[in-house]
């Protein structure tokens, strides 16, 4: 119980502390300008870093949302992406923030994600993989043994690709999963936007 009310704390928490974040990214984006010119060969390859970042990430957790709509901590789900790490659904959202903040080329808003995603993302991680600890003993400890918190052993997929997740994964909760997706995927086009703002000269290129 305790565990879930701090679980609950820190989601709570992590939405405020994201719209304190998105005030100071947008006022970022608003006085800042990018770290390279648009015109350079850094640019464009940060920016074409930046998307495929965005779709490697956008496809993992489509691809996590499968194997654990509705299970999340109710079962001990450990095939697919959760064979090469024990979080795939953070490390491809991470992806994804990346990915977005490189297409900004920010630097204020690339310390701000990391920051963030670091300091919430960690306490969540540790109160659920306890919940799991509790709940399956023995069993999460020797997943936890052979697989990695959160950088990812590739090589485990080996015999773990070939399970296709079960067909009794909760409609709602992939929805929910595919919405978040689709959301997440909002944060590039919003970088487009002000990038069109920076060329169109209607913000100013500081320092360029």
């Amino acid at each position: 119980m305790q565990q879930g009310n701090f679980l609950l704390t820190v989601r709570k928490m992590r939405t405020k502390a994201m719209k304190v974040a998105g005030v100071g990214a947008i006022l970022a984006l608003l006085f800042t300008s990018p770290l390279w010119p648009m015109d350079s060969l850094a640019y464009l390859v940060f920016q074409s870093v930046g998307y495929l970042l965005v779709v490697i990430g956008a496809l993992g957790r489509l691809w996590c949302i499968f194997y654990i709509a509705g299970r999340k901590c109710r079962e001990l789900v450990t095939a697919g992406p959760y064979a090469m790490c024990r979080n795939p659904l953070y490390l491809f959202s991470f992806a994804i923030g990346l990915g977005a903040t490189m297409i900004f080329q920010n630097l204020i808003v690339l310390i701000l994600f990391i920051v963030f995603f670091i300091v919430f993302h960690t306490a969540a991680v540790t109160v659920e993989e306890g919940d799991l600890g509790a709940a399956f003993g023995e069993d999460f400890k020797n997943y936890c043994q052979h697989v990695p918190r959160f950088f990812p052993k590739v090589w485990n997929l080996s015999g773990s690709i070939r399970e296709v997740p079960s067909v009794s994964a909760s409609t709602r909760h992939v929805f929910r999963g595919l919405l978040d997706t689709i959301l997440f995927l909002l944060i590039p086009v919003f970088a487009q936007f002000f990038l069109l703002l920076y060329q169109r000269g209607i913000l100013p290129l500081t320092g360029n």
